[in-house]
């Protein structure tokens, strides 16, 4: 019974069925599916540095009226489940509090988000408060004792990585979010929280106007992703992962006002794209208009390497670790612990792959090559550039010389089906032609014939009037003497 819920409403009353978890910690709101707003990513982000302000929150949505009137009034709800009647769960406990303008996102979630909120707190509190007593800092959080939060790095237990956790991560383990709406919240110079990317279930990322420099690898994460917002940043080609191929969901990505002068190669190994959105970028029509009829040798461009390398013997598990980036498997998806994943993690976010043979490129480091391909037509565009990364020249050819061989061919295609276009439109206007030229003679025809008759009836009555007078004539005089014998009948 406590993994179904079930509550009933009689005349605005709310009964709780026994054995029932109470409405704000219900098990039915995770499973509901939620929206993660920039207000509740901008509030979990504050109480990560103000302790006072959780201890506030708790004080106030921590425990029901029935909570607080108990004895033991250190236990929540959850703990006291089923021993309370909720028909005062929801009564409104929020009152109108003068709140510093810097804390505005906890006013906008107040008001929008108001049940989620208390439905956190109420689940966050009691798991906080276990894991500091049980790591030896003792007291609750209504004692405002600040030295809970202090804990020894030493030892690592479960507990002390529990309290550990960021508030936005146990937010985002606490709900179903298939929505992120995190526009305009990172100022310049800032990264975004990756703890983000572990929400599985997210089918629309946005993440727009926030100065967006680089996209974390941990975004092949969300496997199913479908549309990827990240207009107005400073997002370069070097700066989108090759992780984002993972996303074999994606079905439109937004890339407009960016520092791109041309699209990710990687952009061409996802299948699912629908649209992709690319105007507004950096130098982006110049690149097109520069190679799009150069020769092969031109769109081949050699990049040496901005730094000296200095020698660092690698270990055994980094080595490994490269090896498997090289086959470009979503090892975000394998059964392997997590504490790999983010090993991986780390090695993937300075490096790029060869898109000819996936060797392993520290670009700051090492020489290559960059190569300029043309997609015409690309999902409804024409003359699309795609900027690819080689290892060394005879890759790069590779690469180059298929690409410029498939866009001659779909030219070919084009110009054939414009040939075969302009065919069908003469045909159609000359059979249009015919038949308004045949509609035009038979009127002509026509109209002529009707003519000849007018003329013919014209005439025969012109000769008739003239050649026939005598004819009236008579015809009257009779007419006037069948009068007077019909005056004289009568």
């Amino acid at each position: 019974h406590r993994s179904m819920p079930f509550i009933q409403s009689v005349d605005d009353k709310q009964v709780l069925v026994g054995r029932v978890e109470p409405l704000h910690v219900s098990r039915a709101m995770r499973r509901r599916e939620h929206v993660l707003h920039c207000y509740e990513f901008k509030l979990m982000l504050r109480l990560d540095q103000d302790v006072q302000l959780w201890n506030k929150l708790c004080d106030r949505f921590g425990y029901c009226d029935e909570c607080k009137a108990s004895k033991d009034a250190k236990v929540s709800c959850t703990a006291s489940r089923g021993q309370h009647n909720s028909s005062q769960l929801y009564r409104e406990i929020f009152r109108g509090v003068d709140m510093n303008p810097d804390l505005w996102f906890l006013a906008v979630t107040l008001k929008e988000s108001k049940d989620k909120l208390i439905h956190f707190i109420r689940s966050e509190m009691p798991r906080r408060n276990a894991a500091a007593n049980m790591t030896g800092g003792g007291g609750s959080h209504t004692h405002h004792d600040d030295s809970i939060w202090t804990l020894p790095p030493t030892p690592r237990s479960f507990c002390t990585r529990l309290h550990d956790r960021s508030f936005l991560t146990s937010y985002l383990n606490t709900f179903n979010f298939v929505e992120l709406r995190l526009d305009s919240i990172i100022e310049k110079n800032t990264e975004l929280s990756p703890c983000i990317y572990q929400c599985r279930n997210v089918r629309i990322l946005s993440l727009k106007n926030n100065f967006l420099q680089k996209i974390s690898p941990e975004i092949g994460n969300l496997i199913r992703l479908e549309k990827l917002y990240l207009t107005h940043n400073e997002l370069q080609i070097d700066s989108i992962p090759y992780t984002l191929t993972f996303c074999r969901n994606l079905k439109e990505a937004f890339f407009d006002n960016n520092l791109l002068n041309a699209l990710p190669c990687i952009l061409l190994r996802i299948d699912s794209l629908q649209r992709v959105h690319r105007h507004g970028n950096h130098n982006y029509f110049k690149d097109t208009f520069m190679f799009y009829h150069t020769d092969i040798n031109d769109r081949i461009k050699e990049v040496p390497r901005a730094r000296r390398n200095t020698i660092k013997l690698q270990s055994l598990q980094e080595i490994a670790g490269y090896t498997v980036l090289t086959t470009r498997l979503n090892f975000y998806a394998a059964c392997v612990p997590t504490r790999l994943k983010q090993f991986l993690t780390q090695l993937s976010s300075g490096i790029e792959l060869c898109d000819h043979c996936s060797r392993i490129l520290f670009t700051r480091y090492t020489s290559h090559f960059k190569v300029i391909t043309f997609k015409n037509p690309y999902l409804g565009n024409t003359c699309v550039p795609f900027q690819h990364t080689a290892c060394s020249e005879a890759c790069a050819q590779n690469i180059e010389v298929p690409a410029r061989y498939e866009q001659l061919l779909s030219a070919q295609q084009q110009d054939s089906e414009y040939q075969e276009y302009i065919r069908e439109s003469l045909n159609v206007l000359n059979h249009r032609q015919n038949s308004v030229g045949g509609l035009s003679d038979s009127f002509c025809s026509r109209s002529s014939r009707n003519s000849q008759r007018r003329c013919i009836v014209s005439r025969g009555k012109a000769n008739f009037s003239i050649v026939s007078s005598d004819i009236t004539r008579s015809s009257s005089s009779n007419s006037v003497a069948q009068n007077h014998m019909s005056c004289g009948i009568f």
